[in-house]
């Protein structure tokens, strides 16, 4: 299942996406802002993830695809931790940095956001950004996201404790004036 948006496919993953896939796995400056996975999972563990587009958590993974060249993978995410009672999951976002700040991770959140309102009936999706990922954070208030709250990270990069931001966006389900989908003009 391909899932489109204005700029961007996200698709399943094929054998040309595995150096990328690694390189963002690997890349110091993605892992600095990003706070890298913990525990760091093997490769062989992320390819299958990939390749298999979910697991036994529903959780749904997608690369990101250049719509005008949808063998061109430039990135990541991740539609986790759904939750089908609580009507709720979380959203995670790697790109490749050649490809950040052009509007694709944009898309990217937009698309998949959409559909996890629309197909999965989700009420709530959030996000975790460390504090000093300000071009995540940007990226995510474009899409409608409203931070909701600060906590402490555990394991950075180095093993220091960082500010995490919890950023939400509500469904449109639900009768909220802010933070709903579609985002305003």
């Amino acid at each position: 299942m391909e899932i489109m948006g204005e700029m961007v496919v996200l698709r399943t993953m094929e054998d040309q996406d595995k150096r990328m896939l690694l390189d963002l796995i690997e890349d110091p400056k993605i892992v600095r802002v990003t706070g890298g996975y913990h525990p760091s999972p093997s490769y062989r563990h992320q390819i299958w993830r990939f390749y298999a587009g979910s697991d036994r958590t529903g959780s749904l993974y997608r690369i990101i695809a250049d719509r005008e060249d949808p063998q061109n993978g430039m990135g990541i995410v991740v539609l986790s931790h759904v939750d089908r009672e609580e009507k709720s999951a979380q959203i995670h976002i790697k790109l490749m940095e050649s490809c950040q700040g052009k509007g694709y991770g944009s898309d990217a959140i937009e698309a998949l956001v959409a559909y996890g309102f629309k197909s999965l009936q989700l009420d709530h999706i959030y996000a975790d950004i460390l504090e000093e990922n300000r071009a995540s954070r940007r990226s995510f208030e474009k899409c409608g996201f409203v931070q909701q709250g600060m906590r402490r990270g555990r394991g950075g990069a180095k093993g220091q404790d960082r500010n995490v931001c919890v950023y939400g966006i509500d469904g449109p389900l639900l009768r909220h004036t802010r933070g709903s989908w579609p985002p305003g003009p």
